[in-house]
């Protein structure tokens, strides 16, 4: 709904909403962060711990969001989001559009982010990493694309064979 400043800036003096970020307001106290900066960053990518979480690999908390944005994208500035940068080959590869509640985010399909989890295994905890591949040995007998990995895995070319080497060792 397109609002005017008068009007917002009145419904913010009376209480009725919150300014939750730039151009981004709320009409309760609570409100959920990955609404917000799926709003307030429309072209990024939700990654990594966030999408473990969302996805049901893991049980644990979100505290802090993992956003992929372009290489060459400003920084974003704020103490919740983790931010990787990716180049524009690879930025796109997974992406897919996700309902949450009732917003569009942009996320990586499974397949792709079990990329992201070889890729970025020294940063992830240990045991949060155990966790999550132990849901892909599940996932493996109930719907994973191998076909759709290995694909995906040809466009990382520096990487390509260690993905799918780490693929074999730790998932099959």
């Amino acid at each position: 709904m397109d609002k005017s400043k008068y009007e917002l800036f009145s419904k913010k003096e009376k209480g009725e909403i919150k300014r939750v970020a730039r151009g981004i307001y709320a009409t309760s106290e609570y409100y959920d962060l990955l609404e917000v900066y799926a709003l307030r960053y429309p072209y990024a990518i939700f990654t990594l711990n966030t999408m473990f979480s969302i996805y049901g690999m893991t049980d644990r908390f979100i505290d802090k969001y993992h956003l992929v944005t372009k290489q060459g994208s400003r920084t974003i500035n704020d103490d919740k989001i983790i931010q990787y940068r990716q180049n524009s080959d690879t930025f796109n590869i997974g992406r897919i559009k996700l309902k949450y509640n009732g917003i569009n985010i942009f996320a990586y399909d499974k397949e792709r982010l079990l990329i992201e989890l070889f890729r970025f295994s020294k940063r992830i905890p240990r045991r949060l990493y155990k966790e999550v591949v132990n849901y892909y040995r599940q996932y493996l007998k109930q719907g994973f694309k191998v076909h759709v990995f290995q694909e995906y895995c040809n466009n990382f070319v520096r990487d390509k064979e260690t993905l799918r080497e780490r693929f074999r060792k730790e998932i099959q």
